[in-house]
């Protein structure tokens, strides 16, 4: 197998089965390059940096399948079928947290070492448009008008600043108290919607690869708005007029709109007034302690959250 508690999908359909395996080979951490433009300047060493934000270019993920026993040709048919199959999406589970991305098939060829009718490898090659693996459910996070952290850091949390803390057992000030080094969050809005409880994150739990594409809403009792990157410097901004309900921003397509309800995450009344900073449009990326943040700068709303509803990345 390619490693113990990973399992790979096409459109949804396990590549493992009884007589179909992914195999050692298989790409787990698909190969990282940048795309950069590569400037000298006569009589100076080196380059002239370019470009302090990395841009990436598609990934590609090699997959190795050993196709063996009494459903030797339809297992090896069903294989064909799956990875040459239009609108690919390849999943993975990885110890149990799903993983997706867009996928587009390179190449599918056999490896030459095939007993026929018994076994056959076949290596199949697919690129990753969108360079990175992604949940394949949004989380909405809710952050004060003017940011802060949108998941906390790796770690233990006695040793990421949230240290420990106590509880009354019973009446405040006039009962025992435990001491705990656990702490929760919502994984949504405040008090309705699930909570996590943790001692700490594990590395990548909550992702680790930019979010080019997040959605902010934020109440569109406000009159401008700017949200940037503590790490990147990437930002977008909004200004315009005061209006009832809330008012939503896509980082990627760097549209707005309105809406009434709080969950219009796929669109509404169109509203103009995007912009965004000389470093781009907003990328959150995530900071040396694992953690993911956001600043904002809301004018015009007297109370009231900014919500980023965005899908986890990995590399």
């Amino acid at each position: 197998m390619v490693s113990r508690g990973i399992r790979y999908r096409l459109n949804g359909v396990e590549l493992d089965t009884e007589n179909t395996v992914v195999t050692l080979g298989s790409t787990f951490l698909a190969g990282i390059e940048t795309s950069r433009t590569v400037v000298g300047v006569p009589g100076m060493h080196g380059t002239v940096p370019a470009n302090p934000l990395p841009l990436f270019n598609e990934r590609q993920v090699t997959i190795r399948i050993g196709v063996g026993g009494g459903e030797y040709y339809g297992e090896t048919m069903r294989v064909v079928r799956l990875c040459c199959m239009p609108n690919a999406v390849l999943s993975r589970t990885v110890d149990g947290v799903e993983q997706e991305a867009v996928a587009e098939l390179v190449s599918l060829q056999a490896d030459g070492d095939e007993t026929l009718g018994r076994y056959s490898a076949y290596t199949a090659v697919f690129a990753l448009p969108g360079v990175w693996w992604r949940s394949p459910t949004a989380l909405s996070m809710e952050l004060p008008l003017d940011g802060g952290e949108i998941t906390p850091p790796v770690g233990p949390v006695i040793t990421n600043g949230k240290g420990w803390w106590t509880r009354a057992l019973g009446e405040p000030d006039n009962s025992p108290s435990a001491l705990a080094n656990f702490v929760t969050m919502p994984l949504g809005p405040k008090d309705d919607s699930p909570s996590l409880l943790y001692t700490g994150i594990p590395e990548g739990f909550f992702g680790i690869a930019p979010i080019p594409d997040a959605i902010l809403r934020f109440p569109a009792s406000a009159t401008a708005a700017t949200f940037t990157d503590p790490v990147s410097g990437t930002g977008v901004s909004w200004q315009g007029t005061a209006g009832s309900g809330y008012t939503y921003l896509d980082t990627a397509s760097l549209a707005a709109w309105r809406s009434a309800d709080a969950d219009a995450w796929d669109g509404g009344t169109a509203i103009v007034g995007v912009d965004y900073p000389a470093p781009g449009p907003l990328q959150i990326h995530s900071a040396s302690d694992g953690g993911y943040g956001l600043k904002a700068s809301v004018t015009g709303a007297a109370d009231g959250v900014v919500a980023v509803h965005f899908r986890q990345a990995w590399w």
